[in-house]
């Protein structure tokens, strides 16, 4: 075990039936974005639905501004700290393989979970096809999977329709499940009619009605879950969204069944992309259905 790994059990038992991680491609809360009052922002009612009912919620530290999704996804699926991978963390799949122990569909696995990696688009980037599987992935599902005819106003597969597919995945699942889906909708470039910002703003309420997709089909399940949601990285926009220091976007894990979430308190916490791996392994651990 590489030095100062974060000791932590590791689920033993199937507690949720079905647990579903959305990470949600440059995906931020758009009153964060520091726009001129000229600029009209989307209400983000599902995300805030959701924050008032997670048990925990808050801002997530990731590494860098409009890219390295993979740093991002590298640290809520090994929850290895950048400071563990030292030089590996500009890089971290370029290793990743010899992680597979540190992997969340690993650690399930061994708790009684089929997991399903999906992306509606390729699978190449990363060699994320092959990698997902050596992991733990029982089943990797990418754009092949995904019925749409690209537009220029719509030129990748959209939020909402991969809610859809997670929503029929759940819904079909006979043993514990474990989803992990990376959205493509609000990658760049952004260029419907010249006006970049307003087209990625408008791809923000897809991403928001997909959190109410899932949240409403969990909610009027029979059946447990935890539904983990987070923003990969801000996108760059010049000139409207330039880089800046500030990288932070939100995240939230949310236990809910039968229209309700559990009695959790509502905890307002910053983290890593790793700490909130270790926050879904907790969540898991010290889950109870009763």
């Amino acid at each position: 075990m590489p030095p100062n790994h974060q000791e932590q059990a590791e689920p033993t038992t199937p507690t949720f039936d079905i647990i579903v991680v959305v990470q949600c491609e440059s995906f931020t809360d758009p009153q964060t974005l520091n726009l001129p009052d000229t600029v009209s922002l989307p209400d983000m009612p599902e995300l805030e639905r959701a924050r008032s009912m997670a048990s925990h919620y808050g801002t997530l530290h990731v590494n860098g501004f409009g890219a390295y999704t993979i740093r991002t996804e590298y640290g809520v699926l090994f929850g290895r700290s950048e400071q563990e991978l030292a030089f590996q963390q500009f890089d971290p799949y370029l290793t990743a393989k010899h992680d597979t122990v540190f992997s969340l569909p690993h650690k399930l696995r061994q708790a009684g979970y089929t997991s399903v990696f999906l992306h509606p688009y390729t699978l190449d980037f990363s060699n994320r096809g092959s990698l997902m599987r050596h992991i733990g992935f029982d089943a990797v599902l990418g754009a092949e999977s995904f019925s749409h005819i690209p537009t220029p106003a719509m030129p990748y597969v959209p939020d909402t329709l991969l809610a859809d597919k997670l929503i029929a995945l759940c819904t079909s699942a006979t043993q514990p499940l474990f989803l992990y889906a990376v959205t493509i909708e609000n990658h760049g470039p952004w260029r419907e009619e010249g006006k970049p910002l307003e087209t990625y703003l408008e791809h923000l309420k897809n991403s928001d009605r997909m959190i109410g997709q899932l949240l409403n089909s969990l909610e009027t399940s029979q059946r447990s879950a935890l539904l983990v949601f987070f923003g990969d990285h801000r996108p760059s926009i010049c000139p409207d969204l330039p880089p800046t220091t500030e990288r932070s976007t939100p995240y939230f894990v949310l236990p809910v069944k039968n229209k309700k979430s559990y009695e959790f308190n509502n905890n307002i916490v910053s983290l890593t992309p790793a700490q909130l791996h270790h926050t879904v392994i907790k969540s898991i651990i010290n889950f109870r259905k009763n």
